[in-house]
Formats: C-alpha cells, sequence, structure tokens
C-alpha cells in the first residue's frame, strides 16, 4: 500500500461525547465536546489517500507516527458522508448503529490556500461518497456543531454516540490481534465495513498456495515485534 495523494491539515476534531439519553447531542443546551489535535511547528498532521482507496489521518510528533483515522473507502457511499464548508470538511459514517464523526481543517501550503486544498481533496473524495457543500458566512470557515445535522436525517437510523474509544497505537492493536493483551478492542475496533461473503473462498486460495504458510509467519513475526516496542 502507497501513498497516492496526501493533504497537510491544520487542524483535526473527534466528537468525544454523547447525551445521557443516548441521543445526538448536537443543540444549544447539550453541545457536542471535540477533542482537537492541531499542527505546529514540530509535528506534522496530515489526510493521505493510498492506491488501495485508504483514507488515513496521521499526526507525527517527537518522531512518534500515530493513526488518527484509517478505513477503506469500499462502498463507503453506503455509510459514508460529508459535508465541506470553506477549508473544512466533517464528516459522518455509520458504525453499526451508531455515528461517528470527526472533521478536518485544511493547511495553506506554499502552493496552495487552505481553501484550494481542501476543494482538490473534495473532488478527489467525490467520487467514492457523497460530499455537500455548506455556503461560507463572512469571517467563518470551520464547520459548526448545528451544520452537521443535516446529514443526520438521511444517514443516521441509531443513536448518535462516540463509538471511538481510546486512540490505539500500533502497538496495542497489534498485541490485542496476536490476544498477548487480554482486554477486548474498544467499539471502534469491533467491526468491519469490508466485506466478509467471500472470505472463505478466499482463505482456501490462499492455503492452496505454497507460499501462504511463510508469509503467514513473516506476518507473526512482524506483529510479535510490534508488541515488543514501546507504545
Amino acid at each position: 500500500m502507497s501513498i497516492s495523494r496526501f493533504w497537510p491539515l491544520e487542524r483535526f476534531s473527534r466528537c468525544i461525547s454523547m447525551s445521557s439519553t443516548g441521543q445526538s447531542s448536537l443543540s444549544h443546551r447539550n453541545p457536542a465536546n471535540w477533542k482537537e489535535i492541531s499542527k505546529d511547528n514540530s509535528s506534522d498532521l496530515q489526510i493521505s489517500y493510498t492506491d488501495s482507496n485508504h483514507l488515513i489521518i496521521s499526526y507525527m510528533s517527537k518522531g512518534q507516527n500515530q493513526i488518527l483515522e484509517n478505513f477503506s473507502l469500499f462502498e463507503s457511499k453506503k455509510w459514508l458522508r460529508a459535508a465541506v464548508k470553506g477549508d473544512s470538511v466533517l464528516f459522518m459514517y455509520k458504525h453499526n448503529d451508531s455515528t461517528r464523526r470527526f472533521r478536518i481543517k485544511f493547511s495553506t501550503t506554499s502552493s496552495q490556500s487552505s481553501t484550494d486544498s481542501c476543494h482538490d481533496f473534495v473532488s478527489k473524495m467525490s467520487l467514492h461518497f457523497d460530499v455537500r457543500e455548506i455556503p461560507v458566512t463572512e469571517g467563518e470557515s470551520q464547520i459548526p456543531m448545528e451544520d452537521s445535522q443535516m446529514l443526520t436525517s438521511s444517514q443516521q437510523s441509531g443513536t448518535s454516540d462516540d463509538v471511538t474509544g481510546a486512540v490505539m497505537t500500533l502497538t496495542e492493536v497489534a498485541g490485542k490481534s496476536t490476544r498477548s493483551c487480554s482486554n477486548d478492542f474498544p467499539k471502534a475496533y469491533e467491526s468491519s465495513n469490508i466485506p466478509t461473503s467471500r472470505l472463505g473462498l478466499f482463505m482456501r486460495l490462499c492455503l492452496t498456495d505454497s507460499n501462504f504458510p511463510a508469509f503467514v509467519e513473516e506476518v507473526e513475526k512482524e506483529l510479535l515485534d510490534l508488541t515488543s516496542k514501546k507504545a
């Protein structure tokens, strides 16, 4: 998997709140809370599109690379929607019976303004999922929370919870995947949008390949190597 395109970001925000009733917390009396990560002179924040149709948001700081979001865009029109406003994009996607929400604000580069970078990104992503444009009022770019309600009516069938849980490092994911850690995965890691209807056939084809056992062994070694590293 290699990166086909990437765009620098100024800020990444993830919705982390939910109401006591489990219903949408997007209101003036019960506003959503957002955890923000911003770029500075000693860090790098970007969103990348890979040749395998994955979307990745990564944050590099003090030599440590943290993956904030990473998901396949396979059949994303069915579960992912976005709204663009100025230089910012709000994402909402279904996860089981809940809806995850996060937003990004693009950064200005030497060759593009933040708004141009945002529109360049949207033109690429609109091939994969629906993107709605929201008019920008004077002096405003970041999408206010009430605008996200424009996306919920046709997409949201269950609660509007935060289903991310804690952000996991690669070491933690590797440890839980190899069962060297006993704790369960956070809710966001418990299901997949990647189809599994033909998984049995795929596995049978792999097992008939004489190279497959050696490949599995190398994967196991790499996972064990990751679990031995510090998070």
